[in-house]
């Protein structure tokens, strides 16, 4: 009793779990983490908590664990409505007399790892558009020179954009670099590195695999610029 109201004040979510990996003790942590109460899950199988290509490669760890000390794995779990997790998970394999019991220490990392994600995504993509940016586009660039790799370059720049900046406003810009960036993706394919090099310009690599020949990529560039916004 005395244990179970300890596990109840830590921050961290506390499971533990009997040798057959049913739930005996689910702490109030892990009721926030999950959306269950400790009664609904006591007595059912912690891996209902995980997903299941997830569960997969951690089952061998969980089965063969009773010969460790204790592990740390980075786990995807299921919230009560469907919802994936990030977990940073602990497993500490625990010998009560003839007994071996599993105490699963939980961490719900998913809005770390969404913050991650997006600088990640922010460190290669340019904040607006979504397209690469120029530091991404001149690193694969490269790798494309070393490997021989023939194709179309491409420098475009926008004349005169700042008069619609001037006279309708940036937001009315940044749409209509949005849009570019849009069309540029759909007429050139996603084999096509493309990339906003800055403000109002624009560089991409067409590869020759892609058949394309200067005439009929200039004609598709020319006609996707014209179209109206």
């Amino acid at each position: 009793e005395w244990t179970d109201k300890l596990l109840h004040q830590v921050s961290d979510g506390v499971v533990v779990c009997n040798a057959e990996g049913k739930i005996v003790s689910f702490n109030g942590a892990a009721e926030r983490i999950f959306g269950y109460d400790q009664p609904e899950m006591v007595g059912h199988f912690f891996e209902q908590l995980i997903v299941p290509r997830a569960w997969q490669e951690f089952s061998e760890v969980w089965v063969k664990g009773s010969t460790q000390t204790d592990s740390h794995h980075e786990l995807e779990g299921v919230h009560r409505s469907g919802m994936v997790l990030s977990l940073d998970v602990s497993v500490s394999h625990l010998h009560m007399g003839d007994q071996l019991q599993r105490m699963v220490i939980l961490r719900d990392v998913s809005e770390r790892k969404k913050q991650e994600a997006k600088l990640n995504f922010f460190a290669e993509h340019d904040a607006l558009t979504g397209l690469y940016n120029r530091h991404h586009f001149e690193r694969e660039f490269k790798i494309l020179l070393e490997r021989n790799d023939t194709g179309w370059l491409v420098f475009l720049d926008l004349d005169d954009f700042k008069l619609i900046n001037d006279a309708l406003g940036h937001q009315a810009g940044d749409t209509a670099l949005v849009a570019l960036s849009k069309r540029l993706l759909t007429a050139l394919g996603e084999n096509a590195l493309i990339a906003r090099y800055s403000g109002d310009e624009f560089v991409f690599f067409v590869p020759s695999t892609m058949g394309w020949d200067e005439e009929g990529l200039l004609r598709e560039l020319n006609q996707l610029l014209h179209q109206p916004v």
